[in-house]
């Protein structure tokens, strides 16, 4: 971020006395920097990332070329251009950690709350819904009197009194409702988020794993195709920010339209990085999205039963 600060004769904090021809910017006395009392939002802005994410004006070079420019950032990381750049791990880092906050807060907000409801259980009044578990004709009382903890017979048991498909995934879900029914919906929905949030870091390696078999033939590092994963992952995390952001501005009720960016900039990202023909670029493109998104449902059902098992 540029600004301009004025330099002091003297250190504001010890009183050192600066000499004129040596540097200026630190106290060489106790280390604090050398600028005025008064100072400026974007100067207060990066000084609070830099203590927190150690981060400086290289949070906002890393955030133009991420977003505007797919892949650049990756092949610029890789080809050895990084310090200017906020490296990916830190940076994944940084952005999760701004999405799950806002979606705990989304969570959290009675107008438009992504809730999560056991299925049996009546409609949250307001906001939208997760539903867990299939909808199974029974009061609040009838699952109270059912214990806690359901073995998988007994499970079974209830699936087939109430003629729902015996599968793994609505035992699974049967044998938490009795539990997931005593905890408040937002207690739920935290939990849930929690392990969707160990869930998407679990499926970067992943993901950069479909990306080498894609590519086997050009013979790279996986650590390579890591690196682009990460910055797949944190480009999809700023435009899940965006969305929620947005949902809250009048006259914003399609904004899930921008989730057509996502194969638009994979394509482009991809064609930057490997150089490819549009068409095998595209083609590659469609065949790991579809990879990506067994991949991801797979990983909605595992952070779905984590966050249940821990309720």
């Amino acid at each position: 971020m540029a600004h301009v600060l004025v330099k002091l004769p003297a250190c504001a904090n010890c009183a050192y006395a600066f000499i004129p021809t040596e540097p200026a910017e630190y106290c060489p006395r106790c280390g604090q920097q050398n600028h005025g009392s008064t100072l400026g939002m974007g100067h207060v802005a990066e000084e609070f990332l830099e203590g927190v994410f150690h981060f400086d004006g290289k949070i906002f070079r890393t955030l133009r070329l991420l977003l505007f420019w797919p892949g650049e950032l990756t092949r610029r990381f890789l080809i050895g251009h990084r310090v200017p750049y906020v490296p990916p791990i830190r940076l994944y880092v940084f952005i999760s950690f701004v999405v799950f906050f806002l979606l705990s807060l989304n969570a959290g907000h009675e107008g438009s709350a992504v809730k999560v409801r056991v299925a049996s259980l009546p409609p949250h009044p307001t906001g939208h819904e997760l539903i867990i578990g299939p909808r199974l004709p029974l009061t609040q009382a009838q699952l109270d009197s059912l214990p806690e903890h359901l073995t998988r017979a007994q499970a079974d048991s209830v699936l087939r009194r109430h003629q729902v498909p015996v599968s793994l995934i609505n035992r699974v879900l049967v044998q938490h409702m009795p539990r997931l029914t005593r905890r408040t919906p937002e207690e739920a929905t935290h939990q849930v988020l929690k392990s969707l949030s160990i869930m998407a870091f679990v499926l970067m390696p992943l993901a950069a794993l479909l990306l080498q078999a894609a590519y086997w033939r050009q013979r790279r590092p996986y650590l390579s195709y890591l690196i682009l994963s990460v910055h797949l992952h944190c480009f999809g995390f700023v435009l899940l920010a965006l969305l929620l952001g947005l949902q809250y501005l009048p006259g914003m009720e399609k904004t899930s339209l921008l989730l057509l960016a996502l194969p638009l900039y994979l394509v482009l990202a991809l064609h930057r990085l490997y150089g490819q023909s549009w068409g095998k670029t595209m083609f590659k493109s469609a065949i790991l999205a579809t990879g990506y998104s067994l991949l991801l449902g797979v990983g909605m059902l595992a952070a779905l039963g984590l966050g249940l098992t821990l309720l």
